[in-house]
């Protein structure tokens, strides 16, 4: 079993609103591995709970831990699996993690919670143009809703990551150096080029959505 280290980075918030931008700029990192949406998180919690059903020592807490992220990593693509064997930071990218914070924190006691936002209006159109979505846009907005009152009350206090507010390359660069600095990592070369690579004039982020459409 990969030996990780137990600080945890957990990327979140509504979808479409940035997570998987911040997944990959986490990616860059040469020591940081960010598994995509993990679709086995509940059934998960479950199995490693049912072992939980007395006081166990740190340990115990450590190894609980470093299982559910290998678990997670080794239900993800190979080129993560790949990737995983030579980091010692994990994380995973997962909108709407924030609704099982509690579960989050039991499995990952020191994780740091990282929470994007995105305007609403631009989320609510993006996901009526989505072909997967299959709920109405007055339950998203619901959810939106639950979800950032979820962010204000989390203590510790996540690292809010806004991409409306990204317009230009040194706004972009000063994210990442902020991402960076609240997850305990440096900026490494290939980091530090990565916002001269994707950086486009008329909008720094758009390229990073599939499929968006504001009209």
């Amino acid at each position: 079993m990969h030996q990780f280290d137990t600080r945890a980075i957990i990327v979140c918030g509504n979808q479409r609103s940035g997570t998987r931008m911040i997944g990959n700029i986490l990616n860059k990192h040469d020591d940081i591995v960010v598994a995509g949406e993990s679709l086995i998180f509940n059934k998960l919690y479950a199995l490693i709970r049912q072992a939980d059903y007395r006081p166990r020592s740190r340990e115990w807490n450590d190894l609980r831990t470093q299982l559910a992220m290998n678990v997670i990593i080794e239900t993800s693509s190979d080129k993560i699996r790949s990737r995983a064997q030579g980091c010692s930071r994990f994380g995973t990218k997962t909108p709407g993690l924030e609704f099982y914070e509690e579960k989050v924190k039991w499995m990952f006691p020191e994780a740091c919670f990282v929470y994007c936002l995105r305007d609403p209006i631009k989320v609510m159109r993006s996901l009526k143009n989505m072909p997967w979505n299959k709920w109405t846009i007055r339950s998203k907005w619901e959810r939106y809703k639950k979800s950032v009152a979820i962010f204000e009350s989390m203590e510790p206090r996540p690292l809010l990551i806004q991409i409306d507010k990204v317009n230009n390359q040194e706004e972009q660069n000063r994210m990442i150096e902020d991402l960076m600095q609240f997850v305990g990592a440096k900026v490494t070369d290939r980091l530090a080029s990565y916002g001269s690579e994707s950086w486009e004039p008329a909008n720094t982020i758009n390229k990073h959505f599939e499929g968006l459409s504001d009209e």
